[in-house]
């Protein structure tokens, strides 16, 4: 029998893309960390624009209801995947069905929340959340 080893990913591990893991081809391309998320304002979530992007994010300086039209930048390619990791308590935000998103009710993008999407080709379409 051969011996099987398994790393179990604490909440405090940083992902880069370098050490993200891969199932069936390339990992995600990820954008922040918990300790260093991509702060957001009002005017938006960027993408980089890739096939399978996770983004770790936290409202800039407070708690951020996005009011932009699209709230998320649209991807270029279909069945584009994004991942957002809320990583605040304090400087949250908060996503609304509509404008560019196609969610089952709004969010409230806390610690530890997670939200999976794909791109449809006009909106990004919830696929799975934690609440």
């Amino acid at each position: 029998m051969g011996v099987c080893m398994t790393r179990i990913l604490d909440v405090d591990d940083n992902f880069t893309s370098a050490s993200a893991p891969t199932i069936g081809g390339t990992g995600p391309v990820v954008t922040g960390s918990i300790g260093a998320p991509e702060l957001i304002t009002v005017s938006g979530i960027s993408v980089i624009d890739v096939a399978n992007e996770m983004i770790f994010i936290a409202g800039n300086g407070g708690a951020i209801d996005i009011t932009a039209d699209p709230q998320i930048e649209a991807a270029t390619a279909t069945g584009s995947i994004l991942t957002l990791f809320g990583t605040s308590d304090v400087d949250t935000i908060t996503l609304e069905n509509g404008n560019g998103l196609k969610l089952n009710g709004s969010i409230l993008m806390d610690s530890g929340k997670v939200l999976s999407l794909v791109f449809d080709g006009v909106d990004w379409s919830e696929v799975a959340r934690n609440e």
